[in-house]
């Protein structure tokens, strides 16, 4: 074995830092699995819209009772958006980390997608299980869990979260770069005391 190790050139042995899944694909994933579950469950329910928790409580009953495929397939998608919403997250605080950032932003970002990810998990599971019939026949019940999975970060809560959110820059821009592709601006300077780039060329 020792042989087989020195006929092995040094620099292919060392633990090269990982940088992990693309940020972008991970991203178009989680979205296309979240408007999917959105399309699908509009176009099974013959085009009515999921309910909104605050609409009539029979209105609401009637649509869980009679489009159960339509919300079961809601639920599922929008379980299966948490995984990739997770791994995102781990990802960018990942790139952070190994870009030298460690400001309390990087494990913020973290603790934030891995807690999304969490409830958007939870909502999912709570749509699914007002799929049943047996739910579908205690309108009570049928109400509290739809205000669960509302709070949690159901279908209906979704565009509001788009709409009151501030426009900014994407995070997972940071972590698409590494130091050499970073802008000469964006880079650490190198030296022990407070430099500007100008003083580097």
């Amino acid at each position: 074995m020792e042989a087989i190790k020195n006929l092995v050139p040094r620099d292919t042995r060392t633990n090269a830092p990982q940088s992990g899944p693309p940020p972008g694909v991970l991203a178009v994933v989680l979205t296309a699995l979240f408007l999917g579950g959105l399309v699908l469950s509009t176009v099974l329910a013959g085009g009515d819209p999921f309910p909104s928790p605050f609409g009539d409580s029979d209105a609401i009953t009637a649509y869980f009772r009679d489009h159960g495929n339509a919300v079961r397939v809601s639920g599922a998608l929008q379980f299966a958006a948490s995984v990739p919403l997770a791994i995102y997250a781990a990802t960018v605080s990942a790139r952070l980390n190994r870009l030298g950032v460690r400001a309390p932003g990087a494990t913020i970002a973290l603790a934030g997608g891995v807690l999304a990810s969490a409830f958007l998990a939870c909502s999912g599971l709570v749509t699914w299980v007002l799929s049943h019939a047996e739910v579908t026949q205690r309108p009570e019940l049928v109400r509290a869990l739809q205000y669960l999975a509302f709070g949690l970060g159901g279908p209906r809560s979704a565009d509001r979260r788009r709409r009151a959110a501030p426009a900014g820059r994407p995070l997972h821009r940071a972590g698409l770069a590494d130091r050499g592709r970073l802008p000469a601006a964006a880079q650490p300077c190198p030296y022990p005391r407070p430099c500007s780039r100008g003083e580097l060329t």
